[in-house]
């Protein structure tokens, strides 16, 4: 999607209910296991995790209890192959040396697909909106995998 994707992406999407959200500690692991719990408390509810592909490969086996629960939860998954914060952070401060922040990301449609949950893959911003409108009628768990290259390399 090029440079600011992750601004593209977020700025086209319209929260009508609450967000939930760690806060400035950049929590990762939690995304999808936090959005099972609150469709859990919340059934009837759409709920849309918005996660980095590091985040989701330290909880992805949460993809078997998406099948397992029928709970049709959407994952945005920023696919940047890289712990990005830490990665942006990197290049910031230490003139573009990288250690241990790259890393080696499966086809998540085919995995996602593995588990019975819907999945796509994303190049473009305009991609977005008909991919979720997709997903949510699917009836069933759906995962985006939106791929965002880091600004800067």
């Amino acid at each position: 999607m090029g440079a600011g994707c992750t601004n593209e992406i977020l700025s086209k999407l319209v929260a009508t209910r609450p967000i939930f959200q760690s806060g400035d500690f950049r929590a990762i692991g939690h995304g999808l296991a936090s959005s099972i719990g609150m469709q859990h408390a919340l059934p009837g509810r759409q709920v849309v995790c918005i996660t980095g592909d590091g985040s989701f490969m330290m909880e992805l086996q949460e993809l078997a209890t998406l099948a397992r629960t029928g709970f049709p939860i959407t994952v945005i998954v920023v696919h940047n192959s890289a712990y990005g914060n830490m990665k942006r952070d990197q290049m910031r401060h230490y003139d573009g040396r990288l250690l241990g922040t790259q890393l080696l990301i499966p086809d998540l449609p085919r995995l996602a697909s593995s588990f019975g949950v819907h999945g796509e893959q994303l190049t473009k911003p305009a991609e977005l909106e008909p991919a979720m409108r997709r997903a949510f009628s699917s009836g069933k768990a759906a995962v985006l995998d939106v791929i965002c290259p880091i600004e800067g390399l």
